[in-house]
């Protein structure tokens, strides 16, 4: 599998492209100047001279010649400065003065030299100016934009591989955008040692390959941390579980899978210790490791979201709280990291994406890091905005979303100026299969805000939104900010932005940019369609003329069957006709944006990074107006069955056909740029120009399909029934697997459902619900089989729609083995009179055995469990 993907990338030019030192076309300038590099600064390790060969890179590019008998000077000094990476610039006639205190700050003045030298068209003298400018945040996280993942399904470990992932030009690119940390994902038990294991047999190889991309991330001022999950907890077969059963839980986590380790055992600090300090003694470069430390998967007892108000299973054995728990477990790892890296950082990453308020015993975590622990928070998460006249909220990352969450804020406020991270995106995961949304002017008010609330470390990617971008070029000037005063207003900032690669055109993006800033805050802020919307692969969904619920896929998954009809899904807490009123914003106002941009397509070569981004800006509106296309149709599709209204056909083949209007527009634009379509957690595009030919030619099928329907002597919904796409179910006994018995009836505006079946010890009992044609948001009931009776834990309102929902469902055991079970149907998915048919299904699971009502259930999907809309009975 590693094989694979590495070769698999050379097949994409992105990759192959960055390989390649990225340089502007100038104008041949009427006065070539000779030029002097002069260094008078103290630089033993040769930390500057990548920055060095770019000026003469960007110098050589404008026609100019370096000699001794200079008629410019560019002359580098050491001075003393208030903080690392701090820098000054001083321009005249005749020279450029950069003046720094450490590697780092000459670095940063030299790319600034280079911005100014493109924004004057790389004509030399500079127009003269005196600038000083420092960090805010000391530590700046990205990554290669298609490294490994190390997860199944694509298992690959980037530490095995011999391929490159950090050439030498893309390292140049990250930190001309202020980055100045990548991180690799990894396991420590196969990095470090530790008495109570076995070493494992690939652990020299992996050590060689860490301390190679170290030793030459450093030559750009980039040092490397490790992504790990520690303590990884274990099942009931690993040796260390059997052999040392007293470091773990008394129980394995909410899954039944694995076992959190006991921080308070001496036997996990110890293997912790020994772990970090065998790997900080071996790789002492190291710049330190990122722990999601809570959230992602079971490490120490402490149970997983998203149950945060769950008691801890040991909490009688130790007596501990959450706090003193976390307390324990980093501080012996930050002990060994420091071992062979007393510099070396651990950042503690507290992953709680959810949208719901968390349990108390979540918040005000970040009091009890040990000294050297810098803990770390999603700066969006739980965050809340009005759309449409509702307040709404929103999980995991938002672009579109400036933040910070509440959440965040009050961690801040508890750090009382100490270290603090934020985890945010540049990029977003409602269009993850694009290299960048451009929105610079989003990112800017974001790290005011970072700045205000005293953080020192970003992490400014995940899997996706890594690729060198306006974006990332937009942190680096953000985070670098005027020693005097406030600095620059936002159209100073954008110009800044600007000028280097637009020069003259820098206005009219400007005007885009913000038009596509203002456009982008109407993206539906809820999860669901963050994750599952036709935005992100809108390529890849069909039309569906039947209603056959195909369950939608996770554009992150790269085994995902694309596309699906059960819009629903991808609602969350809006109602399609909200959504499309809000892609409709989106598209318009975009569109005014892209159209700002019309005067400049003639002028840039389409391959050219010009060209490229007024592509992707194109792109991103035509994937909108897709988007919008779609979510329009299944709004047709629902009038067509719920009101029998056969011209709903006429005008759903009209969509079909302009949706084939914008494949067209495209497919050039894939074939321009190989990042479109490219998903960094699935690892590959997730669409191309040859799979939307595959839609163009799909649609026309579609087409067929809906001139039998026309000329059907029956109404939409009897051929849809004869079709057998709808199982009417009538109130009668029916069987349920081998345990279990139901029947059903609709009485008093109730849903009534009985059951037999003998409860077990332990297992789980759900009843799922969504509109007989896939429009509305699914509700899932979650019940809990504990020693032979039933208890009831919650709905999935509160992670799809953020807030909790009582649905009242009303239960109780009418016999030894019968259930009853009653819900108004005013609280189930909307039900049309006209159409009152409701989707439905009832899932049992004991132990391995897992029953359903209706079919076998499919792949399990974020947020939206097991279920497949398209099995379920009406």
């Amino acid at each position: 599998m590693s094989d694979l993907l590495s070769s698999a990338w050379s097949d994409l030019p992105f990759a192959r492209e960055c390989c390649d030192f990225s340089l502007p076309a100038f104008s041949p300038s009427p006065a070539v100047k000779a030029f002097a590099l002069l260094c008078d600064f103290q630089d033993a390790k040769g930390l500057l001279d990548t920055a060095l060969a770019s000026v003469r890179r960007y110098l050589k590019a404008a026609g100019h010649i370096e000699s001794q008998s200079s008629e410019y000077r560019i002359a580098i000094q050491c001075v003393p400065t208030s903080v690392h990476e701090a820098y000054r610039i001083e321009c005249t006639e005749a020279s450029c003065t950069i003046m720094a205190a450490d590697t780092e700050g000459v670095r940063r003045g030299l790319y600034e030299f280079e911005d100014l030298l493109c924004a004057n068209g790389g004509a030399l003298p500079l127009p003269q100016c005196a600038l000083a400018r420092k960090p805010f945040l000391k530590t700046r996280l990205g990554r290669c934009p298609f490294s490994p993942i190390k997860r199944n399904p694509i298992n690959v470990d980037e530490l095995l591989e011999e391929y490159d992932y950090y050439p030498d030009a893309l390292l140049d690119r990250m930190a001309h955008d202020g980055i100045n940390a990548i991180w690799i994902v990894a396991a420590l038990r196969e990095l470090g040692v530790s008495s109570l294991v076995a070493e494992d047999p690939k652990r020299a190889r992996r050590i060689a390959k860490l301390k190679r991309t170290a030793a030459k991330c450093g030559r750009y001022g980039i040092k490397v941390y490790l992504l790990t999950i520690e303590p990884f907890g274990v099942d009931e077969a690993d040796p260390l579980f059997l052999q040392h059963r007293e470091m773990f839980a008394e129980a394995p986590d909410a899954n039944r899978e694995r076992y959190g380790f006991c921080p308070w055992s001496p036997l996990t600090r110890r293997y912790l210790r020994e772990l970090l300090g065998a790997l900080s003694v071996d790789v002492p470069e190291l710049g330190g490791v990122i722990n999601i430390t809570l959230g992602e998967r079971t490490t120490t007892c402490l149970p997983m979201l998203p149950q945060p108000s769950q008691e801890l299973p040991c909490m009688g054995k130790c007596g501990k709280n959450p706090g003193e728990i976390l307390q324990s477990s980093l501080a012996a790892m930050v002990e060994g990291l420091r071992e062979g890296s007393p510099h070396a950082e651990l950042i503690a990453w507290f992953y709680i994406p959810q949208p719901e308020e968390t349990a108390a015993w979540c918040r005000g975590l970040s009091e009890y890091m040990p000294k050297g622990v810098v803990p770390m928070f999603n700066f969006e998460s739980g965050g809340c905005m009005e759309q449409l006249g509702k307040l709404r909220y929103g999980g995991d990352y938002w672009l579109s979303y400036e933040g910070p969450a509440p959440r965040f804020a009050e961690e801040a406020k508890c750090r009382k100026g100490q270290s603090l991270g934020a985890k945010l995106q540049i990029s977003d995961f409602g269009l993850a299969a694009v290299p960048c949304v451009p929105i610079p002017s989003m990112l800017r008010r974001k790290c005011q805000a970072l700045a205000e609330l005293g953080c020192t470390h970003l992490m400014h990617s995940w899997y996706v939104g890594n690729f060198p971008t306006i974006m990332s070029s937009a942190v680096g000037l953000a985070v670098f900010r005027e020693e005097m005063g406030d600095g620059e207003g936002e159209s100073e900032f954008l110009l800044r932005l600007a000028r280097p690669v637009w020069r003259g055109d820098s206005t009219a993006w400007l005007r885009a940019w913000r038009l596509f800033d203002e456009a982008y805050q109407n993206f539906p802020f809820n999860v669901m369609f963050q994750y599952y919307s036709p935005v992100n692969n809108m390529t890849e969904w069909r039309f569906h003329f039947l209603p056959d619920l195909m369950p939608l896929a996770m554009p992150w998954k790269p085994d995902s069957i694309p596309g699906g009809d059960a819009v629903g899904e991808a609602m969350g807490s809006f109602s399609l006709k909200e959504t499309i009123a809000l892609l409709h914003t989106i598209v318009e106002t975009w569109g005014k944006g892209v159209a700002a941009l019309d005067g400049l397509a003639g002028k840039y070569a389409p391959a050219s990074l010009q060209g490229k981004d007024l592509g992707v800006a194109n792109f991103i509106l035509l994937q909108f107006r897709g988007a919008l296309n779609l979510l329009r149709f299944y709004e047709l599709r629902r009038m067509l069955y719920t009101f029998n209204e056969r011209d709903c056909l006429e005008r759903m083949k009209a969509v079909v056909r302009e949706q084939q209007g914008i494949f067209r527009c495209m497919i050039p634009l894939l074939e321009n740029d190989s990042r479109l379509g490219f998903h960094g957690e699935a690892l590959k595009r997730v669409f191309d120009e040859n799979s939307v030919r595959r839609a163009l030619q799909e649609a026309e099928l579609a087409l067929a399909l809906a001139d039998e329907m026309a000329a059907s002597p029956l109404s939409p919904r009897e051929q849809a029934l004869e079709r057998g796409v709808w199982r009417l179910v009538e109130p009668q006994w029916r069987q349920a697997g081998p345990r279990i018995l139901w029947t059903h009836a609709v009485c008093g505006g109730e849903l009534i459902v009985r059951l037999r079946f003998s409860c077990p010890k332990e297992g789980e009992l759900m009843f799922w619900f969504m509109d007989a044609c896939g429009c509305c948001t699914p509700l899932i009931e979650f019940l809990e089989c504990r020693d032979g009776t039933l208890v009831y834990r919650g709905n999935s309102a509160h992670l799809t729609e953020g807030i909790p929902r009582d649905t009242e469902v009303v239960f109780r055991q009418c016999a030894d083995d019968e259930w009853l079970f009653r819900w108004k149907l005013a609280v189930l998915p909307d039900i049309a009179p006209e159409l009152p048919w409701l989707k439905f299904n009832i899932r049992l699971r004991v132990g391995q055995e897992i029953h359903y009502a209706f079919g076998t259930g499919t792949t399990y999907r974020l947020l939206l469990g097991h279920f497949n809309p398209g099995e379920g009975g009406c």
